[in-house]
């Protein structure tokens, strides 16, 4: 029998991008991809360690499968963000580690494993009961960032920003529909930068144009637009072509001008403002998501006052909101005036309150109304759960449907609310 390989993926849907890509090269080299972790010769854990938090549950992990590696004969890999970012020291703190591979060689992964457990014992042509059945996918369209965030660690982890080409991005997009897939999230850590690092100059607008009427039957969205990549181009694009999803997900972190600055970004409340007046002109019915930061340091009462405000315009469908993490490494450690870990909770508590009954309230808004539902998925119980095109995947809730099958893309009348989760009657 081949041997076997499981992976453990930890944070955000970039890792999940970077996981499915290493789980085809191995499978592709013969080995076999396990969901269950007591039949593996060799465990991946592929590490986040963005912030402090995150760091402290991949150590957790590994630590949980070196406790199992004890118990029995099975290799331990950590891949991914926490070696990019602590190599020099890992190491030596975790010696029984058999291999670290940092996100820039996460493309050896078949060296690394061969050279732990063995080659299997032949190679596989991949046919299609080996593929992984999908709904929904991500799809990255770049890789590292060349933003100088006072606050992020993501530069030193993942590098220089580099765009993949248009080839690799419709290859990657044509996998995933495929094996299935009926939506396609695009990700990277600044999508609204995509192209600009080629020699001849493309943009994000023009990918979305070509993917969109390379694949008319599959539904597109883009993640993570950063407020100045948000060009009228990109929302013409996004409003005249029916399968890209009227959805921007649009990270301000603050709307505090000095705030901003000291993050080393720009903008302002009313620069955002305007922004988004000029997003609802091109496109009335679009669906908004940011993400907003509290406890930078040097945030006043003031700033934090001017942040609350803004988000009680309720001009976002979904927020959400994280306190400041103080990173060794980040720009921003050394900062006067940290606002200590008691006020930053405050904070935190207040803000998400009120982000989370303007989302409820948005919601009950969409009573009576009909939407196209990806059925995604059948619970024990036989319930029917999939997503509203307003849902980003993993952070919007869920739809609850009475009648479809997982795959299908169903009309349904939103019929009742749970905070973000919604029921809805198939038509």
């Amino acid at each position: 029998m081949n041997k076997t390989i499981y992976i453990n993926t930890l944070g955000c849907a970039k890792n999940e991008v970077d996981s499915k890509k290493m789980a085809t090269k191995l499978k592709k080299a013969g080995y076999q991809i396990t969901d269950d972790y007591e039949l593996a010769d060799l465990f991946i854990i592929n590490t986040c360690s963005f912030i402090e938090s995150a760091t402290s549950e991949s150590i957790d992990t590994v630590l949980d499968f070196l406790d199992i590696k004890n118990e029995r004969n099975v290799a331990v890999v950590v891949s991914g963000c926490m070696p990019s970012r602590y190599a020099a020291n890992l190491s030596d703190q975790m010696p029984e580690v058999d291999a670290f591979l940092p996100c820039a060689d996460e493309h050896n992964v078949v060296e690394v494993v061969s050279s732990l457990i063995g080659l299997p014992t032949k190679k596989n042509e991949l046919v299609e009961s080996d593929v992984d059945r999908i709904i929904s996918a991500y799809v990255k369209i770049s890789e590292g960032c060349d933003r100088t965030c006072a606050f992020c660690t993501i530069p030193l982890i993942r590098g220089k920003y580099h765009s993949y080409t248009m080839e690799q991005i419709a290859s990657d997009v044509k996998n995933a529909v495929d094996a299935g897939a009926k939506e396609i999230n695009f990700v990277a850590q600044d999508t609204g930068h995509w192209g600009r690092d080629f020699s001849e100059k493309q943009t994000l607008a023009g990918l979305l144009e070509f993917i969109a009427q390379k694949f008319p039957d599959t539904y597109f969205r883009v993640l993570y637009v950063q407020p100045d990549e948000v060009t009228d181009d990109l929302l013409f694009a996004i409003q005249k072509n029916n399968n890209i999803i009227n959805y921007l997900d649009i990270p301000l972190q603050h709307v505090s001008e000095h705030v901003l600055r000291d993050m080393k970004r720009t903008g302002s409340a009313q620069d955002f403002m305007a922004r988004i007046n000029r997003i609802k002109e091109i496109i009335p019915d679009v669906t908004l998501r940011t993400t907003l930061m509290v406890g930078f340091p040097g945030e006043t009462d003031d700033d934090f006052q001017e942040l609350l405000d803004f988000a009680s315009l309720g001009i976002f469908d979904y927020v959400g909101v994280f306190s400041y993490s103080n990173e060794d490494d980040a720009a921003s450690h050394d900062y006067p005036d940290q606002v200590d870990e008691e006020e930053k909770s405050y904070r935190l508590g207040e803000i998400t309150d009120l982000v989370d009954s303007i989302a409820a309230s948005k919601i009950r808004e969409r009573m009576g109304q009909t939407y196209k539902v990806i059925i995604e998925g059948q619970e024990e119980d036989g319930q029917l759960y999939g997503r509203a095109l307003f849902q980003a995947p993993e952070v919007d809730g869920l739809v609850y449907v009475d009648k479809g099958m997982p795959g299908q893309v169903v009309e349904a009348e939103m019929i009742d609310s749970l905070l973000y989760d919604l029921e809805g009657e198939a038509k």
